[in-house]
């Protein structure tokens, strides 16, 4: 209840950050066990996807551990890679240049993306959505993937 409590606060500061930032890296560690007891898809639409949109200088670590939790829940088969919005965090991490991400975030965000792609259980469809948002070689690079992989 505690860090139920602390997490429904937006994270400023960095003590808090860091806290936020422990709490998401035990989340995806022991995903396997959590998938019963949290709502993922949820979570990822309410709390997740407005964190990776903050603009605060602090956030990268946030964020890079964002990308990295959706990619282990969807490498575990913990949640489903036909989720569009587990497509459009992603994305955004992956092309986001403003203040609040930097090259790691963004490493990261394209390893997930990878471990998403590497499931082969997603919907082609959900490419056609997200192909505003993605530069044509990488779209073209992530389409060859999943070809790939069939």
């Amino acid at each position: 209840a505690a860090a139920e409590v602390h997490l429904a606060k937006p994270a400023t500061d960095l003590q808090s950050i860091l806290v936020r930032e422990a709490v998401y890296c035990a989340i995806g560690r022991t995903c396997i066990r959590m998938r019963d007891v949290i709502p993922f898809d949820e979570w990822l639409s309410t709390t997740l996807i407005a964190e990776a949109r903050e603009t605060n200088p602090q956030y990268p670590l946030i964020k890079r551990r964002i990308a990295w939790l959706v990619g282990k829940w969807i490498a575990s088969d913990c949640a489903s890679p036909n989720n569009p919005h587990v497509w459009d965090l992603l994305v955004w991490l992956l092309k986001d240049r403003g203040q609040g991400t930097d090259a790691v975030v963004r490493l990261t965000a394209a390893v997930a993306l990878k471990e998403a792609i590497d499931v082969c259980s997603y919907s082609v469809p959900l490419f056609d959505q997200a192909d505003v948002m993605f530069d044509r070689p990488l779209l073209s690079s992530l389409t060859l993937s999943y070809h790939t992989c069939l």
